[in-house]
């Protein structure tokens, strides 16, 4: 599980060494060409990915003084994922690259990567 950066690695091992790594919860990550590439060649059948992405990041400032749209591949991500047929859930919400924002989805993220029951059953209280 991972936020932006933490997002991107999160997604990366997961793609990379599905044996080890194989969930992904994705908030708001930052997508490059390799991430995109591993997408399209990892076995679906092997990640299950969770991924949300805010509506309004399409000038998130990066760690190198730069500005980024991290909507616009977060949204071509999603296809790609969608279309390959991986055990994924995606919404896109309203909001910003916050961890307010990203907050809210935890609980859900953790029951869709977990057995629902057993969440449940264990009184998991995130």
């Amino acid at each position: 599980m991972g936020d932006s950066l933490g997002a991107s690695v999160s997604l990366k091992a997961a793609l990379k060494y599905p044996h080890t790594f194989g969930n992904a919860i994705l908030h708001s990550p930052l997508v490059t060409d390799e991430l995109m590439d591993l997408a399209n060649k990892a076995n679906p059948a092997l990640v299950k990915i969770f991924h949300v992405i805010g509506s309004e990041e399409t000038e998130v400032p990066t760690t190198d003084n730069d500005v980024a749209n991290f909507l616009e591949p977060n949204l071509a991500l999603h296809q790609i994922l969608e279309t390959r047929g991986f055990e994924y859930y995606f919404q896109e919400f309203e909001g910003k690259h916050r961890w307010k924002y990203w907050q809210p989805f935890v609980k859900e993220a953790l029951q869709f990567m977990l057995d629902k029951e057993q969440f449940e059953t264990e009184d998991m209280t995130v």
